[in-house]
């Protein structure tokens, strides 16, 4: 393939992999702030307003759940039998488990079988979201330029922020276009059912692209691995650990803020909900260049150095945004939305995209990758149920804002201990290596 084609392969998997995983997400993101605002009522009307809001966060927490063992198989399938294929199949186990959702018949409708059957949607979200994000930042990074793969394994990163963005645009946009009564009985369907529109577009975009180059030689050359995922955990232990600490503690602080802090500001009658979802997507939109310039400056200054100084202070952030949420002040609580996720949060998790994929062989990396990142996805999935039952345990957020900081603390010690055990071409540039020091 001409320097040209590669150049324009590369493109073309980078936007594919942004077009899924925006939509991914989107998905992910309408059940967490519907979880919040309308899924108490709907699926657990027969238990108080406070159990009925841990409830439909523990539903939300459940897709976390499943998300290692969605690693764990579509991990074995993009080493086995590639990126594309285990990519498509992500998307389409997301899209149908969404749409399903918006026709679920409700609690007065079935009685119990209405949150059952929310939580099995549920879990089958969380199958396929657990090989989508590796799936997509593999594809990219290993289609991407040597020295070069922060900024494009950071617009995947960007896509996830989009994702939310989209999602809390169309759930504002239908809540402003109903009344509460309307919106409860049937308006939070309209974001899930749009979802299967979008995700068959995507479909037909990543049909189109090829596997990339390291792939496509070890399945020429028969050197894939038979068991990648054991593979994976038995050679790189420490890695998929750092991944885990690492991944974790920029989840715990985006869930916190996007899904926790929303709900609880409505709840406490802090602020208005449809003004914190106007704050949340001012927040993500920022996230969407913050991510990207600051995977930008991780191939100049390094990875590690980037991730390590914005962990260290989303520590430190913790109890700043937590005084200022609870000041109920439209302004303090806006800045500290953009100032910890926009900003903070985004400059650890932008590089993490090339970060983590350089962490492993080529044999393994979808494995190892997935693994990693899904159980840290447990600590973000977690935080608003975890959140709600600490405050509810001592009327107060110190001990939320507490807990961030213990994971951020050991976020920052994994990154420092990484080490890097294969890099993503055959033949390393000098950049390439400096980028992951």
């Amino acid at each position: 393939m001409t320097r040209t084609a590669q150049e324009k392969m590369a493109r073309k998997a980078t936007l594919a992999s942004m077009f899924g995983t925006t939509i991914e997400w989107y998905d992910y993101f309408i059940y967490g702030l519907s979880a919040g605002l309308v899924f108490k009522n709907v699926f657990f009307p027969q238990i108080s307003a406070a159990a009925g809001t841990l409830a439909a966060f523990a539903t939300f927490a459940a897709g976390f759940l499943a998300r290692p063992l969605g690693g764990i198989v579509f991990g074995h399938i993009g080493d086995r039998l590639g990126r594309k294929p285990a990519l498509i199949a992500t998307l389409l186990v997301m899209g149908v488990s969404t749409t399903l959702i918006g026709v679920l018949p409700t609690y007065s409708a079935i009685g119990i079988w209405a949150p059952i059957l929310l939580v099995v949607m549920r879990l089958a979200q969380g199958l396929g979201a657990g090989g989508e994000w590796g799936g997509a930042v593999i594809l990219t990074v290993e289609h991407a330029p040597a020295g070069k793969r922060g900024l494009f394994g950071s617009t995947i990163q960007s896509s996830i922020a989009l994702g939310s963005l989209l999602a809390s645009g169309v759930i504002a946009a239908v809540t402003s276009l109903t009344s509460a009564a309307a919106f409860a009985a049937w308006g939070w369907r309209i974001p899930f059912l749009l979802s299967a529109v979008l995700v068959a577009l995507t479909a037909i975009i990543r049909l189109s692209i090829d596997e990339p180059a390291q792939f496509a030689k070890l399945k020429r050359d028969r050197a894939r691995d038979r068991f990648p995922v054991l593979t994976a955990i038995r050679r790189q232990p420490r890695n998929i650990l750092v991944v885990v600490v690492a991944a974790g503690a920029s989840q715990l602080v985006f869930y916190v803020v996007a899904v926790f802090a929303v709900s609880y500001a409505a709840s406490q009658k802090l602020i208005g909900t449809s003004t914190m979802l106007g704050y949340l997507a001012i927040a993500n939109a920022v996230q969407i260049g913050a991510m990207i310039a600051f995977g930008a400056l991780s191939d100049r200054v390094g990875r590690r150095r980037v991730i390590m100084v914005s962990t260290i202070l989303m520590g430190i952030f913790a109890f700043p945004f937590f005084w200022a949420l609870q000041s109920g002040a439209g302004w303090w609580i806006l800045l500290a939305m953009v100032g910890y996720v926009g900003i903070i949060e985004s400059a650890a998790f932008g590089p993490q995209a090339a970060f983590i994929p350089e962490l492993f062989d080529t044999r393994v990396r979808y494995s190892g990758t997935a693994i990693g990142y899904n159980l840290a996805a447990l600590i973000g999935g977690t935080a608003p149920a975890v959140a709600t039952s600490l405050i509810g345990a001592a009327q107060s957020t110190w001990p939320v804002a507490v807990y961030i900081m213990v994971v951020c603390a050991l976020g920052a010690v994994g990154v420092q201990f990484a080490r890097t055990a294969g890099q993503l071409d055959e033949a390393p540039t000098v950049a390439s290596r400096e980028a992951v020091s």
